[in-house]
């Protein structure tokens, strides 16, 4: 091939694909551009079994059914028996599901249209011309997963295949091992560390590295080190989403952010010189992969959860930790960043939030929870609140009646001894609104052009009396503002709570997951070794 036209495609391929993956996230963030592929198989086929969407998106069958469990989650897909084997799962794409395929047909054609928009009518022709004659030909049958057996793959289908595989068979505690290794020797590379985030979000502790012989032997056999998320290249990946190179000396290093369900940390990719297209095609392919894994093994390995520490836990905040809801959620346009940092000696507060479907409408429920009681016990008064609470939502409670069920429940297990500050909010996608139930000791800010402290009806808090009658209040937000959710630990009044007003009010362009961030790094700051005197929790909701 021509040089000249080598570099043509190289850079047209560079546009298209950074063009698309913006369009991705336009679309649906909570969907990956791989994910929105299988949907588009998923269409063209009516229905396909998990075997078969596998191979036409050239993953393996576990991939494929976690998407698929993802999709179904999101509401875009159904999984049924199929007809003719019941042992096969069968895919199907809901209205949503075909909704979402047909913005995704819109924002590719856009893109097209906006890169031929710059052509004349002759040349524009020309192009569409050949275009049409390539989506007729051979080549079109085997993009589309046509033809027998699984489709020739390219070396980064072959490399994310190769890596599903490995992870998918090792033990949780030595995927961050299986990563780093199996990442280095794909690329070709001299050094491969994985840093993961520490909980509070300010450091990027090393999880695990594998280096090169030929660099062990010639370079610097030192272990690599921590580094700090507000410096640095590696911290700049992680807050920006975004892939970053740094020259360091004769070197260059990649740094790739992971995130799956959160945001878990940084897989820094060390080489001799500048790596080509296919070295860093490669990565951008393999990152996604291993942070599916590495958020797997994170629930089941001591050993990635204890690198995300920085301080000593007590019993309750280890306990309230695993009762805790997700700690990021991106669905309908909707982009959640949730956070409780525990105090010195304990922990009263927490956090869920949960996807809802009912008749016809999708909502996302938040709540956030305060326990006033003596901290040894908290855990136990959140958990039974948390159960009431989610058991409500299974019965298809709205807000209102949710926050009766909980006032009930621990009313009668602890006769008003003990009782649960309460916030819950409800954001209704289709149609859309927003409705909070709120008691005293948890606020909720409204940041559009500026930041205002939402005026909301105050409630008892749930059991108190096991009777208090609750209503939920409309709240006047529209899509693309923004709510801030503070608990106690960020008083109405207190330095803490103005300080955290005063850097979400500057950080207004950035995302929620780093407001959270900013805002909990600020506050362990001014704390220091022991952290906050009193449980700081944060939601930062875009909408």
């Amino acid at each position: 091939m021509d040089e000249h036209v080598r570099d043509t495609l190289v850079g047209l391929s560079a546009v298209v694909a950074d063009r698309y993956a913006r369009a991705a996230e336009a679309v649906e963030r909570a969907v990956t551009p791989a994910q929105l592929s299988m949907i588009v198989h998923l269409r063209r086929r009516q229905s396909a079994s998990i075997s078969v969407i596998a191979e036409a998106s050239v993953v393996s069958v576990s991939t494929a059914s976690r998407w698929a469990d993802r999709l179904q989650g999101l509401g875009l897909v159904t999984r049924t028996p199929a007809e003719q084997d019941r042992r096969e799962v069968e895919l199907r794409l809901t209205a949503l599901g075909r909704q979402l395929a047909q913005r995704w047909d819109d924002a590719r054609v856009a893109i097209w249209e906006d890169l031929l928009g710059h052509l004349s009518v002759e040349d524009r022709n020309r192009v569409v011309e050949s275009l049409d004659r390539f989506a007729s030909g051979p080549a079109a049958s085997a993009a589309s997963g046509a033809g027998p057996g699984r489709p020739a793959a390219p070396a980064v289908s072959d490399g994310v295949w190769a890596l599903e595989r490995r992870l998918a068979t090792a033990a949780p505690d030595d995927i961050p091992d299986e990563t780093v290794h199996f990442v280095r020797s794909a690329v070709d590379a001299q050094e491969c560390v994985l840093r993961v985030l520490t909980f509070d979000g300010r450091f990027l502790h090393v999880a695990a590295w594998a280096r090169s012989e030929a660099a062990g032997v010639a370079g610097d056999v030192r272990p690599p080190s921590d580094e700090t998320v507000d410096r640095g290249a590696a911290g700049t990946a992680l807050r920006t989403g975004e892939p970053t190179l740094e020259s360091v000396g004769e070197h260059t290093v990649a740094h790739l952010p992971l995130t799956a369900d959160r945001r878990l940390g940084v897989l820094s990719v060390t080489f001799g010189a500048e790596p080509g297209p296919g070295p860093t095609d490669l990565l951008a392919a393999l990152a996604p992969t291993a942070a599916v894994h590495l958020d797997e093994a994170a629930s089941a390995s001591r050993r990635l959860e204890l690198a995300a520490r920085t301080r000593a836990w007590t019993v309750g905040a280890e306990m309230q930790a695993r009762q805790l809801g997700p700690r990021r959620t991106v669905t309908h346009g909707i982009h959640i960043a949730a956070h409780v940092e525990p105090s010195y000696d304990g922990c009263t507060d927490s956090h869920d939030t949960e996807i809802v479907r009912r008749d016809g409408f999708t909502a996302i429920d938040l709540a956030v929870l305060d326990v006033a009681v003596d901290r040894y016990t908290a855990p136990l008064i959140t958990g039974l609140a948390l159960a009431a609470l989610r058991h409500a939502r299974t019965m298809g409670c709205d807000p209102a009646e949710q926050a009766a069920l909980v006032d009930e429940a621990v009313f009668r297990h602890f006769r008003g001894e003990a009782t649960v500050a309460m916030l819950l909010l409800r954001l209704t996608v289709q149609p859309w609104s927003v409705h909070v139930v709120a008691s005293d000791g948890i606020d909720v800010l409204e940041q559009d052009d500026s930041l205002t402290r939402l005026r909301l009806p105050r409630h008892d808090p749930a059991g108190l009396t096991g009777e208090t009658s609750y209503r939920a209040t409309p709240l006047d937000v529209g899509r693309g503002g923004r709510l801030i959710v503070l608990g106690d630990g960020f008083a109405r009044h207190s330095a803490a709570g103005q300080r955290a007003e005063d850097i979400a009010r500057r950080a207004r362009s950035l995302s929620p997951d780093e407001v959270v961030r900013l805002v909990t790094a600020d506050l362990l700051d001014r704390t220091q070794q022991d952290g906050p005197s009193e449980d700081a929790t944060i939601l930062c909701i875009d909408t």
